[in-house]
Formats: C-alpha cells, structure tokens, sequence
C-alpha cells in the first residue's frame, strides 16, 4: 500500500507543498527510501496498537512497540535532514540507530 501525503519543499526560501510521487512546479517528487521505511514501520506500529486494544501484545510486543518508536524518531530525523537538502542513506545514517531519542 502506497500513502501519498503532503510534502513541503523548501527552493531558495520559498517553501512550497507537493505530494509525494505527484508534480510540484514540473518537477516529480520522488518517494524516498527514508518514506517508504517510515510508512512500512508505521504500519507496523499500528497493527500492534491495534492488537494491543483487542488482546495485549505483552513484554515482547511492548519491546518491539518501543523499538518502533525509536526507530521512527530517528526516520523522522532523517527526512527532516533529506527535505532540507542533505543526502541521506539508510544503509549509512539508519543503521546506525544512535540514541539520540532513548
């Protein structure tokens, strides 16, 4: 399942709002691997907040939420990084998984 969502663009000062994969000023917004990595754990995340509703997860499904979690904040970092222009690469910056939000 691919989600397509808002993305801000900043070019010389200006910002300017595109979707991901859509067309902003002629230009083909590329869904990056960092996006797709914060989509597909994010779904993760959510059907283990759904289950932890219907049934509990227990120690182990707490442990992977809070994995998820750190995982993403450090994701969400590295979009950050890459829309203000900084090239990032998940194999480099990711798999790092620093502690930065531990």
């Amino acid at each position: 399942m691919h989600v397509r969502g808002p993305v801000a663009v900043r070019t010389r000062g200006w910002a300017r709002i595109g979707f991901v994969g859509g067309v902003v000023g002629g230009q083909v917004l590329a869904e990056s691997a960092v996006l797709k990595k914060i989509q597909e754990l994010s779904q993760e995340r959510e059907r283990l907040v759904h289950e932890e509703g219907r049934h509990g997860i227990g120690a182990e499904g707490h442990a992977r939420l809070e994995r998820l979690d750190h995982d993403l904040g450090v994701l969400w970092d590295l979009r950050r990084r890459e829309l203000a222009g900084e090239r990032v690469s998940l194999d480099e910056d990711y798999l790092d998984r620093y502690d930065r939000y531990t």
